[in-house]
């Protein structure tokens, strides 16, 4: 089938040709119009029949208004190229005749104008008609089909064959290509009934003649069509979509926008050609974010964008109470560990860590619902007097992802026994997210805690002056601190150190004689006061190795006699062992003179 396209000559229309058409059949109905001469205005010029177009072989014209003279014949010319040359091909006699048929059998290319003769007075001027040829209507442009609102927006360029009657717009359903819509005086076409929500829609625009000749199928446009996933564990949507095709240069990048919560969209990426997904991560547990995707044509101002997928966000929930509260020494000398955590959450597991020596040793806790928000641990293992204990605080989430409350280091306290009284000296105390406000010097009094000083967070040593005979003096040191919370509120709280003892260095005195019947008639060392010792013992030996006396009261001596019989003057062996109460134990031995 041959089909055609108009050319216009010098001369521009003053009103529109509008043509219904129905199936079938070609039904012309012309609205005469004027045609001015661009150098001869409106006056004496005798109007040519138009051509509307070819349907097949057959010509078809609208035919003309003049009233200067009587009808002679209408001229057709035809030429194989636009610049000519024409020939006359035919001269209809009939003045209501509005076709003709010019057989092509070859098909070739073919060119159109036609004349009106009519007897009119001189100086009257038959102009030609526009040109029409034998081609396809040029085929459409699309610019874009983009998701507007949950429907297709589809645009498309005018093009330049000035003989087009409408557009038809097709779109895909169910792998047929249907046309949907015809669309005249507009160059845009919102499609209703498209549901870019469940898969990408694919659009043509044909141009259409007034005979119902067609432009090609060529170059169709697809919607954008979203797709979202989110992970559960690792707080992610992942969005997927398909590549837009058909701009000439192709996508300059494509741009993801995000709402939460019903806020303004806000762009989060710009993604080069060729890149078809994109996670977006951090997802707030039970917020509502709805997401699209837009495409942007390369050195060009047109865009696409997909439909609009809204999800609540369901994630793996992240502790947001989770904090280490404290470590210190209780009352009975243990380390207590407190904490706080989300007592609504599942967790797979939960530790502390306690960093003995150069090994981090995992102390489980019980996870077992129902939990409590507050929680003390006692660690009855730990070794104290190594230094200070360090702890962290570990749970996991049924994911598996792990999430730290914190870090505590315990005050540990030592005492030096001087001459003139205890030289003391601390470890600070650290807490995640804490600041030390003071320090409390305590002495320990028949069992009951003394203030003796208080001190700021930078003092870390003290010298308690005493007399040089003083007796054993205990000490414990009190961290007062602020620890801001996962809520921001602050925590306030205190941590006792271990208690720490000194004495003077114990002093012995061994006498190297005695005389049972004389004032000293007694074998018995010069000790500090009594009470003070954790373990004694003393024993005495023969020069052949028989022990003659032992005993462990430190007020009981050495009468000179062995099972109540009196030994001979002579020189014996002593030997002296005690361990004092801050353990310093202490070993002596030597000769003594029995003197009677």
């Amino acid at each position: 089938m041959k089909i055609f396209s108009i050319r216009r000559n010098k001369f521009r229309p003053l009103c529109e040709i509008q043509i219904p058409m129905n199936t079938g059949n070609l039904l012309l109905t012309a609205l005469f119009c004027l045609w001015v001469g661009s150098d001869l205005l409106s006056q004496n010029v005798i109007q040519p029949p138009q051509p509307l177009c070819l349907r097949g072989d057959t010509l078809n014209w609208t035919l003309p208004v003049n009233t200067c003279g009587t009808f002679n014949a209408y001229e057709i010319y035809r030429a194989t190229s636009e610049a000519g040359p024409y020939s006359l091909i035919a001269t209809i006699s009939d003045e209501l005749q509005t076709e003709y048929i010019d057989p092509n059998p070859l098909s070739e290319l073919r060119f159109y104008y036609m004349l009106s003769d009519y007897n009119c007075p001189s100086g009257w001027t038959a102009i030609p008609s526009d040109t029409i040829s034998n081609t396809f209507p040029d085929d459409i442009v699309m610019q874009f089909a983009t998701v507007q609102n949950g429907d297709v927006l589809v645009q498309w360029a005018s093009g330049n064959d000035s003989q087009t009657y409408a557009y038809l717009v097709y779109r895909e359903i169910n792998g047929n290509v249907d046309l949907i819509d015809t669309v005249f005086n507009a160059l845009q076409y919102l499609d209703t009934g498209a549901d870019p929500q469940s898969g990408s829609e694919l659009y043509y625009v044909l141009a259409l003649d007034a005979c119902g000749n067609t432009s090609a199928f060529v170059s169709p446009h697809h919607t954008l069509f979203l797709e979202v996933e989110q992970d559960y564990c690792s707080r992610a949507m992942s969005l997927s979509w398909n590549a837009y095709e058909n701009w000439p240069e192709g996508v300059e990048v494509y741009r993801i926008w995000v709402s939460r919560d019903g806020a303004a969209y806000e762009a989060v990426a710009d993604l080069p050609e060729g890149s078809l997904a994109y996670t977006y991560e951090d997802l707030i547990n039970g917020s509502d974010y709805c997401f699209y995707v837009e495409a942007l044509a390369k050195n060009a101002i047109f865009s696409s964008a997909s439909n609009v997928v809204c999800l609540s966000a369901n994630t793996a929930p992240v502790p947001a109470r989770l904090a280490l509260l404290n470590a210190g020494v209780s009352a009975d000398g243990q380390i207590e560990i407190a904490w706080q955590w989300d007592d609504s959450l599942t967790y797979s597991s939960a530790n502390l860590g306690w960093l003995n020596g150069d090994v981090i040793e995992l102390l489980p806790l019980d996870t077992t619902p129902p939990l409590q928000f507050q929680n003390t641990y006692i660690h009855q293992q730990s070794k104290y007097k190594n230094g200070p204990q360090e702890y962290t605080l570990h749970v996991s989430n049924e994911c598996g992802e792990e999430f730290f409350g914190g870090k505590a280091t315990t005050v540990y306290l030592q005492a030096t026994a001087l001459s003139d009284g205890v030289q003391l000296e601390w470890t600070p105390f650290e807490l995640t997210q804490a600041t030390v406000t003071a320090y409390r010097l305590y002495t320990l009094e028949d069992g009951q805690l003394q203030l003796l000083q208080q001190f700021n967070s930078a003092n870390l040593n003290f010298k308690d002056n005493l007399p040089s005979n003083f007796n054993l003096r205990c000490y414990q040191v009190e961290a007062l601190f602020q620890r801001l919370l996962p809520d921001g509120s602050m925590y306030e709280g205190s941590s006792f150190s271990n208690i720490a003892c000194a004495q003077p260095q114990v002093r012995i005195y061994m006498p190297n004689a005695f005389a049972p019947e004389g004032t000293n008639n007694r074998y018995l060392p010069g000790l500090p006061a009594t009470g003070s010792l954790a373990e004694y013992t003393l024993q005495i030996w023969d020069r052949s190795g028989a022990l003659l006396f032992e005993t462990h009261d430190s007020s009981e001596g050495w009468d000179g006699s062995y099972r109540s019989r009196p030994m001979p003057m002579g020189t014996y062996v002593y030997y002296l062992r005690l361990i004092t109460l801050e353990g310093e134990v202490v070993e002596k031995k030597g000769a003594l003179v029995l003197v009677r």
